[in-house]
């Protein structure tokens, strides 16, 4: 990773280097580029950390928090990058099964089938699934 470019590039966006964000976003590079996670596992840990991942992790935490529930998924109550879970139920044969239960969010939704970002090990194979095999994390 080029450290230096990554540092100009943030000035310009309005970030000087001795900024606490600049510090940060160079800190978590560094981490990254330190770990040795192939690039798929890179993307994840970006992608938890963006805004939208670390909303969706806080209320996927331990638990999920009494404001919201799992609910039936409603094509035209949706949008790109709601939260999604695999019915618990959803598939029954071996290979199907595996993806019961699995949270991610909606990358797109087109005649009915949904296709879900996994989270976690998943998370770089967009999976397609019929709109009933889904639940979708709303706020009651």
């Amino acid at each position: 990773m080029d450290f230096e470019e990554l540092s100009k590039n943030l000035e310009t966006a309005g970030y000087p280097a001795d900024s606490d964000i600049a510090k940060t976003i160079l800190n978590l590079a560094y981490t990254l580029d330190a770990s040795e996670l192939s690039e798929s596992d890179r993307s994840i840990v970006l992608q938890l950390f963006s805004s939208r991942g670390l909303e969706q992790l806080q209320n996927l935490s331990g638990r999920i928090p009494s404001s919201y529930r799992w609910s039936e998924f409603e094509i035209g109550n949706t949008r790109e990058g709601d939260v999604v879970r695999v019915r618990l139920d959803a598939y029954t044969t071996e290979n199907g099964s595996q993806h019961n239960g699995l949270v991610g969010v909606i990358e797109s939704v087109y005649a009915g089938r949904v296709t879900v970002r996994y989270y976690g090990r998943y998370a770089d194979l967009p999976q397609i699934h019929p709109r009933e095999k889904l639940e979708i994390l709303k706020k009651v």
